[in-house]
């Protein structure tokens, strides 16, 4: 059998440790101080949620948002940086953000209600979701596949 799951299985922390990222940087992302990870609000009141913890994903999502900056510059001005990405944010609607971050590693994704979440793209090919009658429910995870199904699955991503 073959395991796929969508949660992961380590904690935010393990990666600094991995990392050796100094407990300095760790307080600063203890305290949602870190730009780079959390939520931010747009333009329409919805959400998208941000997790751009290595500097390959941080670039782009500065170029994307049209900063010069840096994951240096988000230690050195914490608070400076997420306030400019929140007005930023605030500036087009989640589905304006999410057509400029489509297919980009920046990893950026859209904060969205249950109804939204069963028609969402990505849970639709992933079979997130089990439609039972009218009724629709979480698949349970990990999910196990048979090395057929894996295959199959592994072509649709």
């Amino acid at each position: 059998m073959y395991l796929l799951t969508s949660k992961h299985l380590c904690t935010y922390n393990s990666y600094f440790f991995a990392a050796k990222i100094s407990t300095a940087a760790i307080k600063v992302t203890a305290n949602n101080a870190r730009s780079s990870y959390r939520t931010y609000e747009t333009k329409d009141k919805k959400w998208v949620a941000v997790g751009a913890l290595e500097p390959k994903f941080n670039s782009t999502l500065f170029e994307i948002l049209g900063m010069d900056k840096n994951m240096a510059d988000m230690y050195a001005d914490a608070a400076g940086i997420t306030a400019e990405m929140e007005h930023i944010f605030k500036s087009k609607t989640r589905d304006e953000w999410m057509a400029l971050f489509e297919g980009k590693n920046a990893c950026v994704s859209p904060v969205l209600n249950l109804d939204e979440a069963v028609q969402f793209r990505h849970n639709i090919e992933r079979a997130n979701f089990v439609k039972e009658g009218s009724r629709c429910f979480p698949q349970p995870a990990p999910r196990m596949y048979t090395k057929e199904e894996f295959k199959k699955l592994m072509c649709r991503l």
